[in-house]
């Protein structure tokens, strides 16, 4: 495993992406957060160590903070990310190899909305379903629950959990933040092996039943558990 990445002392901001067998994806991506990025935010890239194309990620790599370590699913990523790594992170996003962002200084758009509600909620840019995307979210949120995500899951279904954030008011719309998402199932790329092995039935089926029991047996605890963090003043 290579070593972990020290960020700058005034990171206030940390946005996280597994990217799998895409490194010109991802340099695509990281292009569009440099160029767009306020001070404070800053970027770390996770790739398994026994990605077939690991060789071809050397010269992306080498503009970004990133580990290379064992195979370890999206949410796995972005639960050692935000949880092991990087823990007192003010806030935290995600964003995927395939995501393009459009707007200038969309990070503090974003960090705005969410002072604006007091914190404790997560705030979505737009997004071509309806669904949130590329979003932020309170470390405080992160740190009362002990994860970034429910564990139960491997890949899809999570903006199903934010949208029960959205529900409860917890979720933050700001239209005016463009997030593309430039991915096959929007014509805005052609089918590769990534989507191959993550945009299949089995996939959406796994997802469908993780957001089922976290719904049924975990969703309102989680929803506690942030309610008396908050009332205590923690995080």
């Amino acid at each position: 495993m290579s070593e972990i990445p020290v960020l700058p002392d005034m990171t206030k901001v940390l946005f996280m992406c597994s990217s799998k067998m895409r490194p010109e994806r991802l340099a695509e991506m990281l292009g569009s957060f440099y160029d767009n990025r306020s001070d404070g935010t800053e970027m770390v890239v996770y790739v398994s160590e026994d990605d077939p194309r690991l060789n071809d990620y050397d010269a992306v790599l080498k503009t970004v903070p990133h580990i290379i370590g064992p195979r370890r699913s999206m949410i796995q990523v972005l639960n050692y990310l935000s949880c092991e790594v990087h823990s007192q992170m003010t806030y935290y996003g995600d964003l995927n190899d395939d995501h393009y962002i459009l707007t200038r200084n969309w990070d503090q758009l974003l960090v705005s909305a969410a002072e604006k509600a007091g914190g404790w909620c997560w705030v979505s840019a737009w997004s071509q379903t309806g669904l949130p995307t590329g979003c932020i979210v309170t470390g405080n949120i992160v740190r009362a629950l002990g994860f970034y995500y429910p564990p139960m899951f491997t890949h899809t279904h999570v903006d199903n959990v934010q949208v029960e954030y959205r529900n409860r008011g917890m979720l933050v719309d700001v239209p005016e933040v463009m997030v593309d998402h430039r991915h096959m199932m929007f014509n805005k790329a052609s089918a590769d092996p990534t989507y191959a092995l993550m945009c299949n039935q089995t996939q959406f089926d796994i997802g469908q039943n993780a957001f089922d029991i976290w719904h049924a047996t975990q969703m309102d605890n989680d929803f506690a558990k942030i309610e008396i963090a908050k009332q205590r003043g923690n995080y």
